[in-house]
């Protein structure tokens, strides 16, 4: 795992949880078996990075493009 330091994505909403800012992170995740291969992918995912907020690095939902990671962070509810 490791985070994405990038000016040039769309900003991310506070925690809406705990109202600090979160990390964009970039994974391998492993895919279902798909046309004969299993390869491993980049999976991203925006998280919460303050330790006492009750979803702490809640990450078990990742998606395929930075953009789409960010934009369904945006729509969190708290």
């Amino acid at each position: 795992m490791s985070y994405i330091l990038d000016d040039n994505l769309p900003d991310m909403l506070p925690c809406p949880f705990c109202g600090r800012e979160p990390a964009l992170q970039v994974d391998k995740r492993w895919p279902r078996w798909t046309e004969n291969t299993a390869l491993p992918i980049d999976g991203y995912s925006v998280v919460c990075n303050t330790y006492k907020c009750p979803i702490y690095h809640a990450d078990s939902t990742y998606f395929f493009t930075k953009e789409e990671a960010i934009s369904k962070w945006n729509e969190r509810k708290g």
